[in-house]
């Protein structure tokens, strides 16, 4: 009982666990202060409760019209990974813009399935409205490159899958 009122008035209290959140008295550091309680031998553990803010946000200038990043907390997710580029995404869809500048670097060769064929054998895969494109960027466009989007896996490569030879992107 002393012990809690050396302490003050706590700042929180997380009663099914027995765990108290305190302020750092003047002069003191988280550290010492927590050495100094675990000394006295009435604490089973003493640990600073850090606040911690998201590390990683891009740079590239439509990032804050990405609507979807904030529903998936995109920002907490990059700053555990940003992808791993042995990873492929197929984007099954109208195609891709194979000159996009934050596609381009991650497209591997793909595959018309209307025509039956490979890109590396012929099959168009470029995209005919811009609808793949913009799926491919909402999931792997490169970011924090400073030009455009960014999508949620920036390491990841794209394999672009038309699934339609319409303008429309009928299937």
């Amino acid at each position: 009982r002393a012990a809690l009122e050396a302490l003050g008035t706590p700042l929180d209290r997380i009663d099914q666990i027995g765990i108290f959140v305190v302020d750092v008295p003047d002069g003191e550091t988280e550290n010492t202060y927590a050495a100094q309680l675990i000394a006295t031998g009435d604490y089973e553990f003493v640990e600073p409760n850090w606040l911690l803010f998201h590390t990683t946000t891009p740079n590239d200038p439509l990032y804050n019209q990405q609507w979807h990043h904030p529903m998936i907390n995109s920002e907490a997710a990059w700053d555990i990974t940003t992808g791993d580029a042995s990873v492929t995404v197929a984007i099954v869809d109208s195609g891709v813009d194979l000159d996009h500048p934050d596609l381009q670097p991650r497209i591997v060769p793909g595959y018309n399935s209307v025509a039956r064929q490979a890109q590396t054998s012929g099959g168009q895969v470029n995209d005919l409205n811009g609808h793949g494109s913009a799926c491919a960027g909402s999931a792997a466009a490169i970011g924090n490159n400073g030009t455009g989007v960014a999508g949620p896996g920036w390491s990841v490569r794209i394999m672009p899958i038309r699934a339609s030879d319409l303008s429309s992107g009928n299937a």
